[in-house]
């Protein structure tokens, strides 16, 4: 995942020379091009993985890490960047907007929290990120709250908190030719893919190689592969409202973050009366997202995938 190509980047970097530049976006206001969490990793050669915004501000930071990196001395501070002209503190960017970045360097003591990161990251297991005025330091197994959580102190202290190991994952029951796009569009944006399907000789199957994981299954057997929390998404994509309606039984109880059903208002209906039926909660039939994905007249199964994608992502980012 992404996040572990960053660490992983970092430990090369200390590795090669012996420190490097973490930079951590922890506030962010109004149009700015850098949202809190946004992060990267600088080397001492000005090479770097991850973003801040981009523009002459990152690469100003970047310059001034470099500088930093090579000069072998210990740094860690806040710097506030306004996206106006003729301000102090000006980034260079005029929009409008305003971020504070933590400049942090990382050397051979960090090694070890970098290793227990990326052990997270690998194994998908949750953990605390904190980035201080006195460093990096990572709690596995634990998770915050309020992710992505900044809190300034007095005489300089400052502490940001975020969760990391864990990525958002996307169900997708389903494997023809939407949810071959569907799995392609949430790969690139750095989720977890999970594909069902109960074809194996089909196209669209055999060729999903955006999947981290490919499960040959009926139906009505789905949910007993997909685990709960807020941070799962699930969409049903299948060929035919028959299979739709199975899927849609088999993780109708699941206490997911999304759960978005393709086709009609009148297929989604009937499936809708038929879990009635069974007696299942209102509740939570009206959770469900039907039509999927957000209105942009999408007839292709490529634009279908990228307004499935743009809603989970207006709904996450809410």
């Amino acid at each position: 995942m992404k996040n572990g190509i960053i660490w992983q980047f970092a430990k090369n970097a200390i590795e090669d020379f012996g420190r490097a530049a973490l930079v951590k976006v922890v506030t962010s206001e109004g149009s700015s091009p850098g949202r809190a969490g946004f992060w990267m990793i600088v080397n001492n050669k000005g090479e770097f993985r991850g973003t801040v915004g981009g523009g002459i501000m990152e690469s100003n930071i970047i310059q001034d890490s470099v500088r930093l990196i090579n000069e072998g001395t210990n740094f860690n501070y806040i710097k506030a960047f306004k996206h106006k002209k003729n301000v102090a503190d000006s980034s260079g960017l005029i929009c409008a907007g305003s971020q504070s970045c933590a400049i942090m360097s990382l050397d051979y003591n960090d090694l070890p929290i970098i290793e227990q990161i990326l052990h997270a990251v690998e194994a998908k297991q949750i953990g605390t990120l904190i980035f201080s005025n006195e460093g990096v330091n990572f709690f596995p197994g634990q998770e915050t709250k309020q992710n992505k959580l900044y809190e300034p102190g007095e005489q300089g202290n400052w502490s940001f908190y975020e969760n990391e190991g864990r990525p958002a994952i996307i169900y997708v029951i389903g494997s023809g030719h939407v949810g071959l796009c569907v799995s392609k569009i949430f790969s690139a944006i750095d989720y977890y893919v999970v594909a069902f399907d109960n074809r194996s000789d089909a196209f669209s199957v055999r060729n999903n190689t955006y999947a981290n994981e490919l499960y040959i299954t009926p139906y009505d057997k789905v949910g007993d592969y997909i685990t709960e929390g807020s941070w799962v998404n699930i969409v049903i994509v299948t060929s035919e409202r028959d299979s739709d309606a199975l899927a849609m039984n088999s993780v109708i109880n699941k206490e997911v973050g999304y759960l978005g059903l393709m086709g009609s208002k009148a297929k989604a209906e009937s499936i809708y009366q038929e879990l009635r039926e069974k007696g299942v909660d209102e509740a939570k039939i009206c959770r469900v997202v039907s039509p999927i994905g957000l209105n942009i007249n999408s007839s292709t199964p490529d634009e279908i995938a990228i307004s499935i994608a743009a809603q989970i992502i207006q709904l996450r980012n809410q």
